[in-house]
């Protein structure tokens, strides 16, 4: 599932492509062709977190989530439906397509299911300003301190942006187990935690690519491609203390995530 850094690239991509432009055509999963908006200006594109949302005049949103599957693509003519197409936004210029999307529901701003929708999506770790001591009262309010801090982080409704990659890599940072109560975590330490992914989230935005390693130390002396701590590296030596990464499936959606058994030992 692309994480909130993806997304928010991908939102800044589709901008000079869409916005301030006229539909020429608009054909989305759930209705077919549009003809109705055909005409309209794309007003904006915009990142909620993992959601991304193509405003089109006053009233209507096309409201997308990739998934895990999902990707978009441009291109410079016509765009067909085929099997996997979830939405395709054509302005005279070209074409925006998206595929295997989990959502792409075209609806009013006011829809009632829409506006739930958003507001169950927590702060937006990539926003401009971000309360953090509020996302950690939030992550204390969501359970009853039992849950694991691997279903914490990925908790879109807490805070949006954390993904499968920046979970893994965020945990490790901070020296702490996955499986580790939340409850046993000292507040200051959650709050680290977040604001440490929301520096990564924010590196992975401006420079175009993720080099977490850089985020945590800057100064190290690495091969090139050395960007991650330990996401994908499983067996792989660990960066700190050479030990061999593993890599488990946790959490209620037994996810894979990757840790180091000496660095993140659980000693609460």
């Amino acid at each position: 599932m692309p994480e909130g850094d993806t997304i928010h690239r991908l939102a800044r991509r589709l901008v000079p492509a869409l916005v301030g432009r006229p539909i020429a055509r608009l054909w989305v999963r759930d209705r077919g062709e549009v003809p109705a908006l055909c005409g309209a200006t794309v007003i904006a594109v915009e990142a909620v977190g993992k959601h991304l949302l193509v405003g089109i005049g006053d009233a209507h949103v096309l409201h997308t989530h990739l998934g895990m599957p999902g990707r978009v693509r441009r291109t410079g003519g016509a765009a067909f439906p085929t099997w996997d197409t979830s939405a395709i936004v054509a302005t005279p210029e070209g074409a925006v397509v998206w595929r295997s999307a989990r959502t792409a529901v075209l609806c009013r701003r006011d829809d009632p299911a829409f506006v739930r929708a958003l507001q169950r999506v927590g702060p937006d770790l990539l926003a401009p300003e971000v309360d953090l001591g509020d996302v950690v009262r939030r992550a204390h309010a969501s359970s009853d301190g039992a849950r694991p801090l691997v279903d914490v982080l990925l908790d879109q409704s807490i805070a949006a942006g954390i993904g499968n990659v920046f979970k893994s890599e965020v945990l490790f940072a901070c020296g702490l187990a996955p499986t580790r109560a939340l409850a046993s975590v000292d507040p200051t330490q959650l709050r680290d935690a977040y604001a440490l992914a929301r520096a990564m989230l924010q590196q992975g935005v401006r420079d175009g690519h993720r080099d977490t390693v850089h985020v945590v130390d800057p100064g190290r002396l690495r091969a090139p491609g050395d960007q991650l701590w330990v996401y994908d590296r499983s067996r792989l030596p660990c960066r700190r203390c050479g030990a061999a990464i593993v890599r488990v499936a946790l959490g209620v959606d037994r996810r894979g995530t990757y840790l180091c058994p000496v660095c993140q030992r659980d000693v609460a």
